[in-house]
């Protein structure tokens, strides 16, 4: 019987140091899995991330671009709207001198058109 309690314990002891044993080995599994968790996850989180600025970097240089466009298409509108503006601005200058040198001419036409001397009766 002596042998039995003896066999016994000798079992309980070796089952608790295999548990001790599994215990820590999962343990440390536990630890390694959620390491290697943490680190796929930061690494997604890093790609995602780094996604992230080189859409806003994309966006940032095509909108730049746009920007470049829409200034060049309103500079020239600019200046094919200034230089319609001088056009017409000769042409009402040229109108009025024109309109001047006619005038001066009724002007000194109407003298002319009075009745002669001898048409004054």
């Amino acid at each position: 019987m002596e042998k039995a309690r003896s066999e016994a314990a000798e079992l309980t002891t070796v089952a608790g140091q295999r548990r001790k044993t599994l215990d820590e080995q999962a343990e440390q599994r536990r630890r390694q899995i959620e390491a290697e968790f943490t680190q796929e996850i930061a690494a997604k989180r890093k790609a995602a991330l780094d996604a992230i600025a080189e859409l806003e970097a994309s966006q940032m240089t095509e909108l730049d671009q746009r920007v470049t466009a829409a200034t060049a298409d309103a500079d020239a509108r600019i200046n094919r709207s200034n230089q319609e503006a001088a056009r017409l601005r000769d042409y009402r200058e040229r109108i009025a001198d024109q309109l001047r040198s006619a005038t001066s001419l009724l002007n000194d036409a109407g003298s002319l058109l009075e009745p002669l001397p001898e048409e004054r009766s």
